[in-house]
């Protein structure tokens, strides 16, 4: 049943190189979850390009004290932004002389942590906020209950192309962000359908039958079978 479909789907959609709205709804909707996918995929596992330790201004304190949850009354101190293609990860530490070397290096001993993320191409589309209060004892990091939001965490290990352990994966859509992405989504795949189907009309009217269809058409200027207009002139079959 549903290969017959397909099928079927498949033919009415070869006699039209323009989608109607049904194939505009479906396309939509394939760019949405594209969308939302490659988001989750740029998050986890992009390439960072330059790590940069901006100073803590008034719009950072300001954003802390908007969002923090219970028990994060510290102002930040310092900060870290990793970007790269498709995503952008801002972190805030309330204690400590944060950045990249201190992370790496875990030289600070206890800290509040806010991590800004967002993901999505070619627009940020996709955002979610991670809470944690940590310390870093005995050479290792010891992380206390998170507080995330607009996000769940799941295990990758099972993820082939996967470089962590844990993906977290933002559920806030960025609304401008989420719509140019999907319609652009949606647009590239509408071409790389075009493409076999422009090729197989190519191929049928190089053979003398009709390029929506296949039914041979002869000198007919219209298709006796699905009576679709030939309008081009038909190449003798050598």
């Amino acid at each position: 049943m549903l290969i017959r479909i397909i099928d079927r789907y498949s033919q009415r959609m070869s006699r039209a190189w323009t989608p109607g709205l049904f194939e505009v709804v479906v396309l939509l909707l394939f760019g949405a979850v594209t969308n939302v996918l490659s988001a989750w995929v740029f998050v986890n596992e992009g390439v960072v390009e330059v790590p940069r330790d901006p100073p803590i201004d008034d719009r950072m304190r300001a954003w802390w004290r908007e969002h923090a949850p219970p028990g994060y009354d510290q102002e930040p101190r310092s900060a870290l932004v990793e970007e790269g293609v498709g995503f952008r990860r801002r972190y805030l530490f309330s204690e400590g002389v944060f950045n990249e070397v201190a992370v790496r290096t875990k030289q600070a001993v206890r800290t509040k942590q806010a991590v800004l993320a967002k993901g999505g191409w070619p627009l940020l589309s996709m955002r979610c906020e991670l809470w944690r209060s940590w310390t870093l004892a005995g050479g290792g990091m010891v992380d206390l209950p998170p507080a995330d939001r607009a996000a769940v965490r799941i295990p990758a290990t099972h993820l082939p192309f996967a470089t962590e352990t844990q993906w977290v994966l933002p559920l806030a859509p960025i609304w401008i962000g989420f719509i140019v992405n999907s319609v652009t989504h949606a647009s590239l795949l509408w071409v790389v359908y075009l493409v076999p189907v422009a090729l197989k009309r190519h191929v049928r009217r190089r053979r003398g039958r009709c390029a929506a269809c296949g039914y041979p058409v002869g000198d007919s200027a219209t298709c006796s079978e699905c009576g679709a207009e030939v309008g081009l002139k038909k190449l003798p079959i050598s």
